[in-house]
């Protein structure tokens, strides 16, 4: 059963899909803390033995999403899942959890009158890629932002900082080496720059409040300055 409870202030509400990934647990620790949302619903498909009087945790099955319909009831839509090729398994596989999953999900918002959805993308995205990896992402993107809701809020990134739950030797080189080469990614190449799952997560949960309308992507030099400027003014 999930656990919830009602007694809470009136405020937004967000649905959160990708909470076990590094960007999505900064998305929820921002939102349960955050005085203007009142209510957070997490679709997954395990507990997170998380017990808070604004956050209601659905286990469910990806493969029938259509089945858990009447859960998918937020202002805000969070999709910050980031799955990598390796650990999907057959291209199928990938597509299924990249493309297929995120689609339903947006279909079902559209239809229910839901007005923002904010989703986790990749710098390389482009439908015209011969890489399969970049080309799923791309189509994913196109056809979210084809979906006509009041506002898309696309976040791009190339590599994210944090400390991942597998905490590969890759993971590890990447987060060592980021340190040396970020200095020399100046000028058009800051968009290159390694990103913390933090800054991500801090401009996705903030923009979501600005009400902007239609189509925008961020990229990582832009979420950085948002998230530096934001620190200035004493931002947790």
């Amino acid at each position: 059963m999930p656990k919830k409870n009602h007694d809470t202030k009136p405020g937004y509400s967000a649905l959160i899909i990708g909470e076990t990934g590094l960007v999505g647990k900064y998305c929820l620790q921002n939102l349960l803390r955050d005085p203007q949302y009142s209510k957070i619903t997490v679709l997954s498909q395990r507990d997170l033995s998380l017990p808070h009087q604004k956050l209601t945790v659905h286990i469910i099955d990806f493969e029938k999403i259509h089945q858990f319909a009447d859960l998918i009831e937020a202002d805000h839509i969070f999709y910050a899942p980031w799955t990598a090729l390796r650990t999907a398994g057959p291209r199928e596989n990938f597509r299924r959890v990249v493309f297929s999953y995120p689609m339903q999900i947006a279909q079902i918002s559209q239809k229910k009158s839901i007005k923002q959805f904010m989703m986790l993308s990749t710098l390389t995205a482009s439908s015209q890629s011969r890489f399969f990896y970049n080309r799923v992402r791309g189509e994913l993107e196109e056809a979210i932002t084809k979906i006509p809701f009041q506002t898309v809020l696309v976040f791009r990134t190339l590599l994210i900082l944090g400390k991942h739950q597998e905490n590969s030797p890759a993971q590890k080189l990447v987060q060592m080496v980021s340190h040396l080469f970020n200095p020399l990614l100046c000028g058009k190449l800051r968009r290159f720059r390694p990103t913390h799952a933090r800054v991500i997560a801090t401009a996705m949960t903030e923009f979501a409040k600005i009400k902007l309308r239609g189509i925008h992507i961020f990229e990582p030099d832009q979420m950085q300055f948002f998230y530096n400027q934001l620190s200035k003014k004493g931002h947790p």
